[in-house]
């Protein structure tokens, strides 16, 4: 039986060659050029299922990628004009909003209430929530690890203010955390998972699903997408094939996903539960924004009294044609 990853692939191919075919030797239709910023994170498994399967080759897109450690760096990549979609969680789109208003999530096509963890050693004196206080905390400021953190903190009855919140690059953090410059961290996967393995039975993590349920986007510069409606809407159409694939093949898109980030297996077993895979844009991802903003705002985050209106930073003209069932913005 044909492996399904070359199935997938061998099926694109096909529908590619017949369109070019009645299409005309002559005169060929041209791939839409389309740049990508991809963050390396197992939230980006629907954009690695879909390039392993040629999915944007087999919807006429001809797709450059380049990756980013963290959405907050892949936006950073769109912001500056360098990409054309850039992956980001929430958290960044909702500080970025205070400083632009050209861009917004076309969207999101995976959410999780367990990729961000906090983690903490034993050896600092911490075996519950509350021994955080008076501890140094690394995390990656301005981005949803931070967000949670502080959601965290409050939820358990601690104080923001009486831990020293210390900035850190996502793959810094493990080492940080191991080598005793920071007594805890607040980080995503693979970085939990990575962490775990090095403390061993030192490592205390704490979680709470209640708290925050992080989406991942994909995000655009609103003119471009104006201007290029044929390419973001075959980007998702592509994705919502990746997603399918995703569900129907589940061990053949772990393997491409391990593949892609170096991953082994007890990794995959640790962190593939926590993913909800469905290509959407939902009401809930307005109201997390707000609810983000406003923290950022309380503890003067950002130069700002009010938050944006959030419902500018969701476009759903693109997904209102590739899955309008899966729009459920109150307009």
């Amino acid at each position: 039986m044909m492996n399904p990853v070359r199935q997938h692939a061998v099926f694109a191919c096909g529908l590619m060659l017949a369109f070019l075919l009645t299409a005309g030797c002559d005169n060929p239709p041209k791939p839409l050029p389309v740049s990508l910023a991809v963050s390396r994170t197992p939230l980006s498994t629907p954009f690695y299922v879909a390039e392993k399967l040629d999915l944007f080759t087999k919807h006429g897109l001809e797709a450059r990628s380049e990756e980013c450690i963290g959405g907050h760096k892949c936006l950073e990549r769109l912001l500056a004009g360098a990409v054309d979609i850039a992956t980001a969680s929430d958290s960044p789109v909702m500080f970025n909003s205070f400083k632009h208003d050209n861009f917004a999530i076309i969207g999101t096509f995976v959410s999780s209430n367990n990729d961000v963890k906090l983690l903490a050693r034993r050896s600092a004196g911490i075996a519950r929530p509350q021994d955080l206080a008076g501890k140094t905390i690394g995390t990656i400021t301005g981005a949803s690890a931070h967000y949670f953190l502080d959601s965290f903190l409050v939820s358990a009855g601690v104080d923001p203010d009486s831990v020293k919140v210390v900035h850190f690059a996502p793959d810094a953090l493990p080492d940080a955390l191991k080598s005793g410059r920071v007594d805890a961290i607040s980080v995503w996967e693979p970085f939990g998972f990575v962490t775990s393995q090095q403390l061993g039975g030192d490592l205390v993590i704490f979680t709470d699903p209640l708290i925050y349920t992080e989406t991942f986007n994909a995000v655009a510069l609103r003119e471009f997408a104006a201007r290029n409606s044929a390419v973001v809407i075959r980007v998702l159409i592509a994705l919502k094939e990746a997603i399918d694939f995703i569900h129907e093949h589940p061990r053949d898109a772990q393997r491409i996903l391990a593949d892609r980030l170096k991953l082994e297996d007890p990794f995959i077993t640790w962190a593939w539960p926590d993913f909800n895979f469905a290509l959407n844009l939902d009401q809930s991802t307005l109201l997390t924004l707000e609810h983000e903003a406003r923290w950022a705002i309380r503890w003067k985050l950002v130069p700002a009294t009010e938050h944006p209106n959030y419902r500018n930073y969701l476009d759903a003209t693109p997904m209102m044609t590739v899955s309008p069932e899966s729009v459920t913005l109150i307009r």
